[in-house]
């Protein structure tokens, strides 16, 4: 099937591994001094490994490869012990991957192995399509406690077969101020597919960050700021590598994300820079590059600041940037810049 995986730069990649513990799919290995995909069927396509590779040498690809099979995944994951069924779970969780969060739990109850507790309702029962079904609080989920005979599903991860019970996995989480807030729960057939959902990481994640201290009401007078925006178009895809402006610039090439996370964007990033922005999680990375090697080879850039959010998936930019420094054959000074998403500067 035709879908999302990561590839890995043999070039780029030195060996150091850091991208291993990262995915506790187990795609990933050290082999020959290289880090490999062993298997695509361990590879959910999310990308949870980019943001860990220190020389931008795993990337997200579309090809033709194998379908990802939780079941299998399952197999290496409880051999890692409890933390690591915790860390995969909360990863499908996190990207709305309800059905596989099923899929995986179901797993564990069929083998009369432990569930995370974060993944039980507060009473501590069991809640499926066929009802809801008590245990004392605290008790360990087990394969006794099924209420039909269970089965694991190969084919249809989503899907719910004759006698299949899928367990829904169920989270209370507060929302006092910074608290994540739980991904809906959906219909067995609207889950996504890995390497359809799009973003690589916790990027997907869905947080209420609150209300700023800072909020102003309605008519009430603030002190306004200029805008340091100093051409247009802005995107990567609509400005033209000959664009005048571009001679001769200090440029500032932005996630698209940050202006608004950052809130001094204008004054600490924007100031006295030319800006290009882009997506490089849903853009085509390929494309910004040849673009942004255009841009280098055609006019005196003078420095390039690269300012990425702190999600994995956003590192693709200072890639793409590096990439296009490389191909160009100049010498560009280069700095990044990393926010996290409550608008701080980390990096």
């Amino acid at each position: 099937m035709l879908r999302q995986i990561i590839t890995i730069d043999e070039e780029k990649c030195d060996g150091c591994g850091q991208c291993v513990p990262n995915c506790p799919e187990g795609a990933l290995q050290i082999i020959d001094g290289k880090a490999r995909l062993v298997n695509d069927l361990f590879c959910d396509g999310l990308g949870a490994c980019i943001g860990h590779c220190p020389l931008g040498a795993i990337t997200i690809e579309e090809r033709e490869a194998e379908e990802y099979d939780e079941n299998m995944v399952m197999e290496n994951i409880v051999k890692q012990g409890d933390s690591v069924v915790k860390a995969h779970l909360e990863h499908l969780r996190d990207h709305g991957l309800t059905g596989y969060v099923r899929e995986a739990i179901n797993y564990l109850i069929e083998r009369d192995l432990d569930v995370p507790e974060e993944f039980r309702s507060p009473n501590g029962a069991i809640k499926s399509k066929h009802g809801e079904h008590s245990r004392p609080e605290g008790a360990m989920l087990t394969a006794h406690d099924r209420s039909a005979s269970a089965h694991s599903g190969h084919g249809n991860p989503h899907g719910t077969g004759a006698g299949m019970r899928h367990v829904d996995a169920v989270i209370e989480v507060g929302r006092s101020g910074n608290e994540e807030v739980n991904a809906p729960q959906h219909d067995s057939d609207s889950i996504s597919q890995p390497g359809v959902t799009g973003c690589g990481c916790p990027g997907s994640r869905v947080i209420d960050l609150g209300e700023s201290d800072a909020i102003h009401p309605s008519g009430a007078e603030y002190e306004r700021r200029p805008s340091r925006l100093r051409q247009w178009p802005v995107q990567i895809m609509l400005v033209p590598p000959f664009a005048p402006y571009l001679q001769g610039a200090d440029l500032l090439i932005a996630a698209d994300c940050v202006p608004f996370a950052f809130p001094d964007f204008h004054e600490e990033l924007l100031n006295g820079k030319i800006v290009l922005v882009g997506c490089p999680k849903l853009d085509d990375a390929g494309y910004y590059t040849e673009k942004l090697t255009q841009v280098f080879k055609q006019n005196d850039i003078k420095s390039v600041t690269v300012a990425h959010m702190e999600v994995p998936c956003c590192f693709g930019m200072l890639k793409v940037v590096r990439d296009a420094i490389t191909s160009s054959g100049k010498e560009i000074p280069l700095q990044e810049i990393n926010i996290s998403i409550r608008g701080e500067r980390i990096g």
